[in-house]
């Protein structure tokens, strides 16, 4: 997935609900626009993300990690 993909779920993060890990930086699913630092993700980097699931199967977390 793009680095511009990733960023777009960061910014659309309360709309999703649940956290987002990009390279080790944490964001919680109640985060404020306004608060959002995005200069850690590469727009033109390629990203692989890995689903989390509660015991229920619930999507918790949602992890991009750059390749």
């Amino acid at each position: 997935m793009s680095g511009s993909e990733v960023l777009q779920s960061v910014a659309q993060i309360r709309d999703i609900g649940v956290e987002l890990v990009v390279d080790g930086t944490v964001y919680p699913p109640d985060l404020e626009k306004e608060d959002v630092r995005l200069s850690g993700i590469r727009v033109n980097g390629r990203y692989k993300a890995s689903y989390q699931r509660g015991p229920n199967g619930e999507l918790t977390r949602v992890v991009f990690t750059s390749i």
